[in-house]
């Protein structure tokens, strides 16, 4: 499934704010490329690229790694908020137009609630919250 323009931009932000793509099979990466755009992989066994705009595979070199991003599903996102201390309290859609993501964390029991357009939005929108909330919790802390 192709991604528009814009939530690739915020996957790409998601990498600049610290979330690490996973490098195993069946991960949904990303590239972008100055003024020509994105291209979408799905990685394969043996560290293989398979271009999901061309069908085209290639080998993935480990210095090709640092300009990947991860598109990360709905699984994954889920999976690292948990990881990382989060709950998912809720998620209800509303009136069908929106989506609405409530979590709180175990440590700090700090509440946020994401609302966006689509489910994959809301946890994406969620995850950069949640690292946001890392930021701010350091700065605090080293000041």
């Amino acid at each position: 499934m192709w991604r528009n323009k814009q939530f690739l931009i915020r996957c790409q932000a998601l990498k600049e704010a610290g979330f690490e793509p996973e490098f195993e099979p069946g991960a949904h990466l990303c590239r972008g490329f100055a003024d020509l755009g994105f291209e979408e992989y799905c990685l394969l066994s043996g560290d293989r690229l398979l271009s999901i705009f061309t069908g085209t595979i290639t080998e993935l070199h480990e210095a090709e790694k640092s300009h990947l991003f991860e598109i990360p599903s709905i699984s994954r996102a889920a999976n690292w908020l948990h990881k990382t201390g989060w709950d998912v309290s809720s998620i209800i859609t509303q009136d069908q137009r929106s989506w609405c993501l409530s979590m709180k964390h175990h440590s700090t029991q700090e509440e946020i609630v994401v609302e966006e357009r689509s489910i994959d939005g809301v946890f994406l929108e969620a995850i950069l919250l949640a690292l946001k909330n890392v930021d701010n919790e350091a700065s605090q802390i080293n000041s």
